[in-house]
């Protein structure tokens, strides 16, 4: 009975044992693929991050494109403004341009309608007529 106990008790060591000889086979197979993936990983992160210093990358925070976007928000603006001022300029140069023989004429012989009920109103628009042409430069309406 001894014999079968001391036999039970190896077969259990054994069995034990070649277990845990097992698990740590595994285990070390387990570490070798992750070195390996680690290795690779390790050396793109390398070679990303040489090239990223040979190339002069820039990486952009949120400031950076806040700032970009609002200086192509005023740089939009601006233009926008400029063609917008240009087109009112050019509509008003237009006008003046149309007008101006009627302007010169009502300048030359206003007097004569000095009792005409449309004076007053004639007189106001030679008054607007003239203030618009002062927004203009001189050599626009010449």
């Amino acid at each position: 009975m001894v014999l079968l106990m001391n036999n039970i008790v190896v077969i259990v060591a054994f069995t034990l044992a070649g277990s845990f000889a097992l698990a740590y086979l595994v285990s070390l197979i387990k570490i070798n693929k992750i070195n390996k993936a680690f290795t690779k990983l390790l050396i793109s992160h390398k070679s990303l991050q040489h090239f990223v210093d040979n190339n002069n990358i820039e990486f952009k925070n949120e400031d950076d494109i806040h700032k970009e976007n609002f200086i192509k928000f005023l740089s939009d603006s601006r233009d926008w403004s400029f063609e917008y001022i240009e087109d009112v300029q050019s509509k008003i140069n237009k006008m003046i341009l149309d007008l101006k023989p009627d302007v010169e004429y009502f300048e030359k012989f206003g007097l004569l309608y000095d009792g005409h009920p449309s004076y007053p109103m004639l007189t106001n628009f030679i008054k607007s007529y003239k203030e618009l042409q002062d927004l203009l430069p001189k050599e626009d309406y010449k």
